[in-house]
Protein backbone atom coordinates (compact mmCIF):
# COMPACT_ATOMS: atom_id res chain seq x y z
CA UNK A 1 0.00 0.00 0.00
CA UNK A 2 1.29 3.48 -0.14
CA UNK A 3 1.23 6.42 1.66
CA UNK A 4 -0.94 8.96 0.15
CA UNK A 5 0.11 11.18 3.05
CA UNK A 6 0.37 15.11 1.52
CA UNK A 7 3.72 16.37 1.75
CA UNK A 8 1.64 19.92 2.84
CA UNK A 9 -0.83 18.51 5.24
CA UNK A 10 0.37 20.11 9.01
CA UNK A 11 -2.00 20.43 12.31
CA UNK A 12 -3.03 23.85 13.67
CA UNK A 13 0.77 23.76 15.74
CA UNK A 14 2.06 24.10 12.20
CA UNK A 15 3.69 20.31 12.97
CA UNK A 16 3.13 17.75 9.78
CA UNK A 17 0.82 15.28 10.24
CA UNK A 18 1.55 11.65 10.19
CA UNK A 19 -0.92 9.07 8.17
CA UNK A 20 -3.55 11.29 6.88
CA UNK A 21 -4.97 10.12 3.55
CA UNK A 22 -6.19 12.34 0.52
CA UNK A 23 -9.26 10.16 0.67
CA UNK A 24 -10.06 10.97 3.77
CA UNK A 25 -10.96 14.54 4.02
CA UNK A 26 -13.16 16.88 1.90
CA UNK A 27 -12.38 19.67 -0.53
CA UNK A 28 -14.14 23.09 0.78
CA UNK A 29 -15.25 25.54 -1.66
CA UNK A 30 -16.30 29.05 -1.61
CA UNK A 31 -17.58 31.83 -4.05
CA UNK A 32 -15.46 34.74 -4.40
CA UNK A 33 -16.96 37.93 -5.66
CA UNK A 34 -14.73 39.26 -8.64
CA UNK A 35 -15.52 42.88 -9.22
CA UNK A 36 -14.48 44.54 -12.45
CA UNK A 37 -16.05 47.46 -14.95
CA UNK A 38 -16.82 46.77 -18.72
CA UNK A 39 -17.80 49.55 -21.12
CA UNK A 40 -21.57 49.73 -22.40
CA UNK A 41 -23.58 52.00 -24.75
CA UNK A 42 -25.13 54.24 -22.28
CA UNK A 43 -26.87 57.46 -23.41
CA UNK A 44 -27.05 58.72 -26.99
CA UNK A 45 -26.53 62.25 -27.71
CA UNK A 46 -27.35 63.74 -31.53
CA UNK A 47 -26.40 66.47 -32.49
CA UNK A 48 -28.47 68.74 -35.62
CA UNK A 49 -28.81 71.71 -37.20
CA UNK A 50 -31.79 73.09 -38.06
CA UNK A 51 -33.18 76.31 -40.25
CA UNK A 52 -34.92 79.24 -38.96
CA UNK A 53 -35.64 82.31 -40.51
CA UNK A 54 -36.10 86.24 -39.22
CA UNK A 55 -36.64 89.07 -40.81
CA UNK A 56 -34.00 91.55 -41.10
CA UNK A 57 -34.53 94.93 -42.11
CA UNK A 58 -31.97 97.52 -43.88
CA UNK A 59 -32.01 101.02 -44.90
CA UNK A 60 -29.47 101.73 -47.88
CA UNK A 61 -30.07 105.18 -49.84
CA UNK A 62 -30.80 104.86 -53.34
CA UNK A 63 -30.69 107.77 -55.95
CA UNK A 64 -33.19 108.53 -59.19
CA UNK A 65 -33.13 111.15 -61.84
CA UNK A 66 -35.57 113.20 -62.58
CA UNK A 67 -36.76 115.47 -65.51
CA UNK A 68 -37.14 119.03 -65.02
CA UNK A 69 -38.24 121.51 -68.13
CA UNK A 70 -35.87 124.08 -69.03
CA UNK A 71 -37.21 127.06 -70.71
CA UNK A 72 -34.69 128.65 -73.25
CA UNK A 73 -34.99 131.36 -75.69
CA UNK A 74 -33.61 130.63 -78.87
CA UNK A 75 -31.08 132.92 -80.58
CA UNK A 76 -33.08 134.58 -83.25
CA UNK A 77 -30.59 134.03 -85.70
CA UNK A 78 -30.80 130.24 -86.08
CA UNK A 79 -34.44 130.50 -87.51
CA UNK A 80 -34.44 131.25 -91.77
CA UNK A 81 -36.33 134.53 -91.20
CA UNK A 82 -33.82 135.98 -88.52
CA UNK A 83 -31.23 134.99 -90.83
CA UNK A 84 -32.18 137.16 -93.18
CA UNK A 85 -32.58 139.77 -91.04
CA UNK A 86 -29.26 139.42 -90.08
CA UNK A 87 -27.96 140.17 -93.50
CA UNK A 88 -27.13 136.45 -94.33
CA UNK A 89 -28.13 135.47 -97.94
CA UNK A 90 -31.50 133.34 -98.35
CA UNK A 91 -29.40 130.83 -100.54
CA UNK A 92 -27.49 130.15 -97.91
CA UNK A 93 -30.35 130.04 -95.03
CA UNK A 94 -32.10 127.40 -97.92
CA UNK A 95 -29.77 125.49 -98.06
CA UNK A 96 -29.71 124.73 -94.00
CA UNK A 97 -33.42 125.00 -93.91
CA UNK A 98 -35.47 122.09 -96.39
CA UNK A 99 -38.85 122.67 -97.40
CA UNK A 100 -39.97 119.79 -94.85
CA UNK A 101 -38.20 121.72 -91.93
CA UNK A 102 -40.35 124.99 -92.29
CA UNK A 103 -43.50 123.62 -91.50
CA UNK A 104 -45.17 123.56 -88.15
CA UNK A 105 -45.03 119.51 -87.10
CA UNK A 106 -45.72 118.09 -83.39
CA UNK A 107 -42.24 116.48 -81.93
CA UNK A 108 -41.37 114.37 -79.28
CA UNK A 109 -38.00 113.42 -77.64
CA UNK A 110 -37.56 109.94 -75.06
CA UNK A 111 -35.23 110.37 -72.79
CA UNK A 112 -34.71 107.23 -70.36
CA UNK A 113 -34.57 108.57 -66.52
CA UNK A 114 -32.61 106.52 -64.60
CA UNK A 115 -33.24 104.83 -60.89
CA UNK A 116 -31.75 102.62 -58.29
CA UNK A 117 -33.69 99.31 -56.63
CA UNK A 118 -32.34 97.52 -53.85
CA UNK A 119 -30.87 94.27 -55.13
CA UNK A 120 -29.89 91.65 -52.73
CA UNK A 121 -28.93 88.19 -52.30
CA UNK A 122 -27.74 85.59 -49.43
CA UNK A 123 -24.50 84.02 -49.58
CA UNK A 124 -23.80 80.96 -47.01
CA UNK A 125 -20.61 81.30 -44.91
CA UNK A 126 -19.71 79.44 -41.83
CA UNK A 127 -19.51 81.12 -39.03
CA UNK A 128 -18.17 78.76 -36.14
CA UNK A 129 -17.21 75.12 -35.75
CA UNK A 130 -19.43 72.61 -32.97
CA UNK A 131 -17.70 69.52 -31.56
CA UNK A 132 -18.53 67.34 -28.44
CA UNK A 133 -16.00 66.37 -26.25
CA UNK A 134 -15.74 64.10 -24.31
CA UNK A 135 -15.02 63.71 -20.29
CA UNK A 136 -15.00 60.84 -17.93
CA UNK A 137 -16.71 61.35 -14.45
CA UNK A 138 -15.58 58.88 -11.50
CA UNK A 139 -17.99 58.03 -9.07
CA UNK A 140 -18.18 55.38 -6.09
CA UNK A 141 -21.29 53.01 -6.25
CA UNK A 142 -21.72 50.57 -3.90
CA UNK A 143 -22.65 47.25 -5.38
CA UNK A 144 -24.59 44.61 -3.53
CA UNK A 145 -24.65 40.34 -4.04
CA UNK A 146 -25.02 37.19 -2.59
CA UNK A 147 -22.02 34.64 -2.94
CA UNK A 148 -22.24 31.26 -0.78
CA UNK A 149 -19.73 28.65 0.65
CA UNK A 150 -19.61 25.54 1.74
CA UNK A 151 -20.06 25.15 5.38
CA UNK A 152 -18.58 21.75 7.56
CA UNK A 153 -20.14 19.99 10.10
CA UNK A 154 -18.98 17.11 11.96
CA UNK A 155 -21.69 14.60 12.84
CA UNK A 156 -21.43 10.96 13.91
CA UNK A 157 -23.53 8.12 12.60
CA UNK A 158 -24.46 5.04 14.63
CA UNK A 159 -22.47 2.15 14.04
CA UNK A 160 -25.32 0.00 14.46
CA UNK A 161 -28.08 1.45 12.67
CA UNK A 162 -26.87 4.06 10.60
CA UNK A 163 -28.63 6.65 12.24
CA UNK A 164 -26.92 10.28 13.07
CA UNK A 165 -26.36 10.37 16.67
CA UNK A 166 -26.33 13.68 18.31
Amino acid sequence: MTDHTPEHAIDRDHRPVEGLDDRDGLVVREERLVVGTERVAGERVVVRTRIVTEDVTFTIPLRREEVEIVRVPVDRATTPTAAVEAGTSTADVDREWTDGERDLRADEQEIVVRAERPVFATEVVEVERIRLVRSVTREEVPVTTEVAREQVEVGHVDPVDGAPRA
